[in-house]
């Protein structure tokens, strides 16, 4: 597992939700994994008989995105806590693994494919700019005749990158 995906520090706590599929038992918000096993161990339904599953769902917190993407549920919850929970909804690795998530991907697979991504935070055309300003020595008399957009349109048209849309705009996602 990439440690890379490991957070540097606490984030603002997430709120969850524990909903029983039995319909006698009353469900449970929690916080951590520590939490979650406490609220379970011993958890009873009205008449007294234990309450094994549960439906988790997400309700505060910002990476709610990549949690329904992850299709979180008891089986991976603990790996949602020790890998994914407190990536911060800013960074580049959160973005790579809710489009790894999104993209077919499972839990097990995210870390070790996070290096396979490359994120752009713009536009299609800016992209396309600066790729071609970089790679080329274009006179001045010259760059006035470059499409942008129609180079960025082709880029995308080919497969050449994804664009995802994000809270904070649109990025563009290279990789598998």
């Amino acid at each position: 597992m990439s440690p890379r995906l490991l957070a540097a520090g606490p984030l603002e706590d997430s709120v969850y939700y524990a909903q029983p599929y039995s319909i006698e038992a009353t469900g449970f918000y929690f916080s951590s994994l520590e939490e979650y096993e406490a609220k379970t161990k011993g958890h009873t339904d009205r008449f007294g008989m234990p309450v094994e599953e549960y439906e988790l769902q997400f309700i505060d917190g910002d990476n709610h995105r990549l949690f329904n993407a992850l299709g979180i549920s008891q089986a991976t919850l603990a790996v949602w806590f020790e890998t994914f929970a407190e990536l911060d909804v800013d960074d580049d690795d959160y973005l790579k693994a809710v489009y790894l998530a999104e993209n077919g991907y499972n839990i097990d697979e995210i870390p070790d494919r996070i290096d396979d991504v490359s994120i752009y935070r713009g536009r299609a055309v800016d992209y396309a700019e600066e790729l071609i300003t970089e790679c080329y020595d274009i006179p001045v008399k010259l760059e006035y005749y470059i499409d942008y957009e129609a180079f960025a349109r082709d880029m995308a048209v080919n497969g050449d990158f994804n664009v995802m849309e994000t809270d904070q705009g649109e990025v563009l996602v290279f990789g598998p």
